[in-house]
């Protein structure tokens, strides 16, 4: 019996025992949650952290947008103020583009009026102390022409280029009837040489022709180009203006402009 009772009580302090043991056991699981929860706090409160950051963060992002897209909007108003500015200027350019157009238009027109009553003699060389009104005496009377000193208003010659002895000489008539009438004799007579008119001795032409402005001039050299490329079959110059035909069987054409061929 009392072999039982030891049993018994031994059974019972073992019991005890197993109590303890399972005690610690919670009570180190119980450390470990306690360690992995105040891990996970920690680890939430860093996210916690780098969210506010990363919150702070797109908050500057969305402020340098802001302030980005007010920067554009000012560019943007520049740039079309800018191009509103080009296109006014654009305008502006056109429109003296074409007042410049018709104020050169209208100076090559006064240039080649003032020159309406004058002509030039080329192939004349130049003498010493050669007077001008009696070598002009001397063609009138080669072609028939009547002339009185009172029709000269004004002659002499030319610039002269690169030292050309023979420089054209102008002739300028006073009246515009009288010019005209000197050319259409010279035209009927023909081809005039300086042994013809006592001006020389060769046989040398002398060539009169109607006075031209500065622009006419160049239409009139582009056009003869033209003919010696056979690209135009008549060229010639009557009223202050330049005429042409393309063939015999095209009407004349009167050219204003150089870019006009």
């Amino acid at each position: 019996m009392m072999e039982e009772d030891r049993t018994e009580t031994g059974n019972k302090w073992g019991g005890g025992g197993d109590s303890t043991v399972s005690l610690c056991t919670v009570d180190n699981k119980l450390d470990i949650v306690i360690s992995q929860l105040n891990n996970m706090k920690s680890d939430t409160d860093s996210l916690r952290s780098e969210q506010k950051n990363l919150t702070e963060s797109l908050n500057y992002c969305h402020q340098l947008v802001n302030d980005n897209s007010g920067k554009i909007n000012c560019l943007d108003k520049k740039v079309n103020g800018g191009l509103s500015d080009i296109e006014t200027l654009r305008t502006a350019n056109v429109q003296l583009t074409k007042a410049f157009k018709q104020v050169s238009a209208e100076l090559a027109d006064l240039q080649q009026y003032t020159r309406k009553n004058c002509l030039n003699i080329h192939g004349i060389p130049k003498g010493n102390d050669e007077n001008l009104l009696n070598i002009i005496g001397k063609i009138a009377t080669c072609i028939g022409f009547p002339l009185h000193k009172d029709m000269i208003g004004n002659c002499h010659r030319l610039p002269s280029r690169n030292g050309d002895n023979n420089a054209p000489i102008i002739v300028k008539f006073v009246k515009y009837t009288d010019k005209d009438n000197f050319q259409i004799l010279k035209r009927a007579k023909g081809k005039i040489t300086l042994i013809g008119t006592g001006l020389g001795s060769s046989n040398s032409v002398v060539y009169i022709n109607e006075s031209m402005s500065p622009k006419n001039s160049l239409i009139f050299k582009k056009a003869k180009s033209l003919q010696k490329e056979n690209k135009l079959k008549y060229v010639w110059f009557r009223n202050g203006r330049v005429f042409i035909k393309y063939n015999e069987n095209t009407e004349p054409m009167v050219i204003t402009d150089i870019n006009n061929f």
